[in-house]
């Protein structure tokens, strides 16, 4: 009896621990963080949710298209901006304006090559509307561009990366778990049925986008070894979404992200043995591959599409799409038509009536770039991306913070991930996520990453 009665303190202790361990996480962030984050993620999800499902409990079936008139909808959705997004727009500048007249003193930046490139993209874009062919769409895209780099500047001005990156990872579960119960709600949800993907309020293929940077930062922060049961249950959340999801260029940038982690923390003599064990992986699975009968390729092709069969071979219609871009760009593919302006409606009617859909970009960050600012916004671009791989990667193994090994992954997730969609440089929610990546890396919270290294260090 006394026994029992000694050991009831012991396991109040022990339920203490496991709560404080799992809150760790949270405590980097400020109160003053928490209330930014709390209109930061409300404005994103205005922004790209659709949120007139919540108020018809109705969600639009993207594959089946719903029985909606795709030149109808397509001609309604470049007329306005519907109001929630209007709102959500005023909401992001809100905390640009708030992190703008609130940023510490002591912030330097620690990168000029970043700020440099970033200029120099943005300035190609607005001399763009020299040449540009739908001028109207290029003051509007560099006015949409301008905020979304005013905030993300703001923003990471404001906070340190450890506390930005939080906030940022955080809203995006907050945004596919809030998908992922409208789908349940509207009684979408049937994940027993070959061709269900799950969407709710959102595109599959954005919930997949936004899965897979919560399911990387889970992956890092595992390392930290009093958080480890908290991010493996969030990660397990977010790559089970990713999956309901089917959205194959999101699973394909997982593992590109997934290895990036793997890659940064493994270092010296390890680096070289964990490569080539990498090397002999894949070419073992390649030769399997060709080793295997007809009937047991198809199967394994099966799983590696997630039991898609919708133009499969043709990375559902991209190929045509950007092949027909291609065309209407005609020779304007040095410079571009103008940041923008090369999807018109003109221009989107003519390839819908090829496609049998409206495009309302390029399904590609780099057909987009050429298309819009050319192969010289394209290497702008490309070069400024590789400093920010670099600079990532070399805070990461000199810091071991989590957060810059994060960014690396995110990196390099987002350059598969660009091969088919143009999701990474288009504002709203990646591109935004990317920009605030960029000034993260740019200015340097000295002090505070100082004060934060040591725990950083230990806890790995």
């Amino acid at each position: 009896m006394i026994a029992m009665d000694s050991s009831i303190p012991i396991r109040e202790k022990s339920i203490r621990e496991n709560t404080n361990t799992s809150l760790a996480a949270f405590r980097s962030i400020s109160q003053t963080g928490w209330l930014v984050f709390a209109l930061y993620t409300i404005s994103f999800i205005a922004l790209t949710h659709d949120v007139e499902a919540f108020t018809t409990w109705h969600i639009r079936d993207y594959e089946a298209n719903d029985g909606i008139n795709e030149e109808e909808a397509f001609s309604k959705d470049v007329q306005a901006a519907p109001l929630p997004r209007r709102l959500g727009l005023l909401g992001l500048m809100a905390v640009g304006v708030y992190c703008l007249f609130t940023a510490p003193s002591g912030v330097r930046v620690r990168n000029y090559w970043i700020g440099i490139l970033a200029a120099l993209l943005i300035g190609w874009a607005a001399l763009s509307l020299s040449w540009s062919i739908e001028s109207s769409e290029t003051k509007r895209e560099l006015i949409r561009i301008s905020i979304y780099t005013a905030v993300a500047w703001a923003l990471s001005r404001r906070f340190p990366t450890n506390e930005v990156c939080l906030m940022l990872v955080l809203g995006f579960l907050v945004s596919i778990l809030l998908a992922t119960t409208m789908d349940v709600a509207v009684g979408n949800f049937k994940p027993w049925q070959s061709l269900h993907r799950l969407q709710g309020s959102l595109h599959s293929n954005d919930i997949g986008r936004q899965a897979l940077v919560v399911a990387i930062a889970a992956f890092a922060y595992m390392s930290r070894k009093s958080e480890r049961t908290f991010w493996l249950i969030l990660g397990s959340i977010a790559v089970v979404i990713l999956v309901l999801t089917k959205s194959r260029t999101s699973f394909a940038s997982l593992f590109a992200g997934l290895l990036t982690v793997s890659f940064i923390r493994v270092k010296g003599e390890r680096f070289v043995s964990f490569v080539t064990a990498v090397l002999i992986v894949v070419s073992l699975a390649g030769l399997t591959w060709q080793l295997l009968g007809s009937e047991a390729s198809s199967k394994i092709s099966g799983g590696v599409s997630l039991g898609r069969t919708d133009k499969a071979t043709s990375l559902t219609g991209r190929f045509p799409l950007w092949d027909q871009a291609f065309k209407q760009a005609e020779d304007n593919t040095l410079i571009g038509s103008g940041f923008g302006a090369f999807w018109t409606v003109e221009r989107t009617k003519i390839m819908g009536e090829e496609l049998e859909w409206f495009p309302r970009h390029a399904h590609s960050v780099y057909v987009e770039m050429i298309v819009n600012l050319g192969y010289v916004g394209l290497g702008i671009l490309s070069t400024l991306v590789v400093i920010l791989l670099v600079q990532s990667v070399a805070l990461s193994r000199g810091t071991g913070r989590v957060e810059y090994t994060i960014f690396a992954a995110v990196v390099v997730a987002q350059l598969v991930y660009g091969i088919t969609e143009a999701s990474p440089i288009l504002p709203r929610d990646q591109g935004l996520f990317n920009l605030v990546l960029m000034f993260s890396l740019m200015f340097s919270h000295e002090s505070h990453e100082q004060m934060q290294e040591g725990f950083s260090q230990n806890d790995l």
